[in-house]
């Protein structure tokens, strides 16, 4: 594979060094197997050959060729720069946690130790319970457990000893420190713990009733939205005619058109689309699968960037725009496109800047073009037609017609 980055024999010759051989080599396949440009190819295996060759010199073991390697490599070239050695580039020394991480792939230099604390045994466990008996995706399910895991770590692994007071204080000092939806969120999840908890005996029975509530009253916020001139303005300038382009161009018009949720963007397969019946599978919440039709527009650009896509073994449609190609990491990935979207539309001064800006403009505007509520929570997808009420409350034209007038007193 060397060959691919590399055609003049005297360079094949020395980066195929008796010792570095094999790793260099095979470090040239994966970055062609990931689709590295050739100029980006041979930077990086410029930067490796490098640093195999001060390893030689400096006597230090494959086994050893690690972040603190590269630490060591940095500064001996930079103390020798003097003496005639280049001083390594800052593009060089970024290549190299690359060709470490190959290394460890081929298990010839020994895994990192997990800088994050490993999941606590009950809270693993409860969130293969919420996994299998609520429908949750798998990035809740891994929500969870974090959640929990901080629970565990306040009030303790041993779920017999759990209090009322103590789950009332560990709430109350949740809420003062942080916001009202993550709060509520993490009142849900213990809610959730503590009733599997008593489900499996570990705890007394009732102690879900002593969770409390915060103070907030549903559908007494509005959504934030854009106009659909707005809307379009987005749309036409995730578009342009790069290969990223075409994929921010589908991602954002799946959002625009049909109000899919970041993560059902990232989430969505190629097997997903029909083209025959002009149809598609969306992975939605809880598991639920929904087809829906796919307008033209839509299609067409999600074809466009299915074109270019990188070659990839993965289903999933959307990939990263660079290498090493990989599936989009999921619901902020999405959103990040959606915002660089805005960015470009001269539209940085919107305060909601993620995906759902999109989704809540698109039922703003169905229903201010006429659409009924039971229309909007089907194509949204909601399991509650209260969820979609709220949307109501920015139809201004439809509140003016139902608005009272305001009463007045006649003066004598």
């Amino acid at each position: 594979m060397l060959t691919r980055y590399f055609e003049a024999s005297y360079a094949l010759r020395r980066f195929r060094g008796p010792t570095t051989a094999r790793y260099i080599e095979s470090f040239a396949k994966f970055l062609a197997e990931n689709s590295y440009a050739e100029r980006t190819g041979r930077g990086y295996i410029r930067a490796a050959v490098q640093f195999a060759a001060w390893a030689d010199s400096a006597a230090v073991p494959v086994a050893r060729l690690d972040e603190a390697a590269i630490a060591q490599f940095a500064a001996k070239r930079r103390r020798k720069a003097g003496a005639g050695l280049r001083r390594p580039g800052k593009f060089e020394l970024a290549y190299l946690p690359l060709f470490v991480q190959h290394l460890r792939s081929l298990g010839v230099v020994p895994s990192r130790p997990s800088e994050t604390p490993k999941t606590p045994r009950l809270a693993a466990s409860f969130g293969s319970w919420v996994y299998k008996n609520r429908g949750v995706q798998l990035t809740t399910k891994d929500q969870y457990e974090v959640t929990t895991a901080l629970v565990i770590a306040k009030l303790g692994s041993n779920p017999a000893k759990y209090t009322p007071s103590k789950i009332r204080q560990y709430i109350k000092d949740w809420g003062q420190s942080h916001g009202i939806a993550s709060t509520k969120f993490t009142i849900s999840v213990l809610r959730s713990f503590l009733r599997y908890l008593i489900v499996e005996g570990r705890c007394r029975i009732g102690l879900d009733a002593a969770v409390p509530t915060v103070p907030c009253w549903r559908l007494t916020s509005l959504p934030r939205y854009i106009g659909a001139a707005d809307v379009e303005r987005v749309v036409i300038a995730s578009n342009d005619e790069s290969d990223r382009g075409a994929r921010d161009h589908a991602v954002v018009l799946l959002i625009a058109r049909l109000g899919l949720r970041a993560c059902e963007v990232a989430r969505l397969q190629i097997g997903d689309i029909s083209w025959k019946t002009g149809t598609f599978t969306v992975r939605g919440k809880g598991r639920k699968n929904v087809v829906l039709p796919l307008p033209q527009d839509v299609g067409d650009a999600v074809a466009r960037y299915i074109q270019v896509r990188p070659q990839h073994a993965d289903s999933r449609v959307f990939l990263r725009s660079r290498a090493p190609f990989r599936p989009l990491g999921g619901a902020e990935s999405v959103s990040g496109i959606v915002r660089a979207a805005l960015r470009r539309a001269g539209m940085s001064h919107v305060r909601s800047q993620g995906a759902h800006l999109l989704r809540h403009s698109v039922a703003t505007d169905l229903l201010r073009s006429g659409a009924s509520l039971d229309g909007v929570r089907a194509l949204l997808r909601h399991s509650s037609s209260e969820t979609t009420a709220v949307y109501a409350k920015v139809d201004v034209n439809m509140l003016t017609s139902v608005a009272r007038p305001w009463p007045t007193t006649e003066v004598a």
